[in-house]
């Protein structure tokens, strides 16, 4: 989905004073969903959270997944990832430390005094990532730069009936994909078999364990 941005210039208090107040409120849900995880559910927060960042715009199905991940609604979960994404774009583009970012938070009205500590905890996992965040964000934006970058991708399975003579003497099964990527006029809707499907599942792990060993070798170049 697409992150937020968080200004680089002027203080954290000058930055929340300009919010506007559709935006405050938003960020006020979200940090407050934040604060209502339980610890297990803050400690693998940003794991789930941030490929939603690089893979952009996610799909009802990805909201229920976090839902159930993170053991809250799905409705909660946009609101949430605003929050987060916040968080995310400050720590990864300005100098300020969790405490400082928490506090001005506070006295811009966007997290109650309740919920200070858990979002403090949160903080401090993100600050604790950032150079690893902005690493990952950059090679995602990267990416993108030359070529259209995939959105997401969902399926279903429809079952096709075939007649004769008004009865129905069989039954097969194909998949309905829907592929989104970040252009205009980026949804592409199309159906495979079972053997296509299959062909394309081997390709793609044939290609993923291709990706791990580029990037493993890439590490050894740095």
């Amino acid at each position: 989905m697409p992150r937020p941005k968080f200004p680089t210039t002027g203080s954290l208090e000058a930055v929340f004073a300009d919010v506007p107040e559709s935006v405050k409120k938003l960020l006020t849900d979200g940090f407050a969903a934040l604060a209502a995880l339980s610890d297990a559910s803050i400690g693998q927060l940003l794991g789930v959270s941030l490929p939603i960042f690089s893979n952009e715009v996610p799909n009802e199905t990805v909201f229920e997944r976090l839902g159930k991940q993170l053991e809250i609604s799905s409705e909660l979960v946009p609101d949430l990832l605003s929050a987060v994404g916040t968080m995310i774009a400050a720590f990864s583009s300005r100098p300020e430390t969790p405490e400082q970012f928490v506090a001005e938070a506070r006295k811009a009205g966007l997290i109650k005094d309740a919920d200070l500590a858990k979002i403090r905890r949160f903080a401090d996992l993100v600050y604790a990532e950032r150079d690893t965040i902005k690493q990952t964000l950059q090679s995602t934006d990267a990416a993108s730069e030359v070529i259209p970058s995939l959105r997401y991708i969902e399926g279903t399975v429809d079952l096709r009936l075939h007649f004769e003579n008004d009865k129905v003497k069989g039954s097969f099964a194909v998949a309905l994909l829907h592929v989104d990527v970040d252009t205009t006029n980026g949804d592409v809707w199309f159906q495979v078999s079972t053997t296509q499907l299959e062909r394309v599942v081997r390709e793609l792990e044939d290609l993923l364990s291709k990706m791990k060993a580029a990037e493993s070798f890439a590490k050894t170049l740095v």
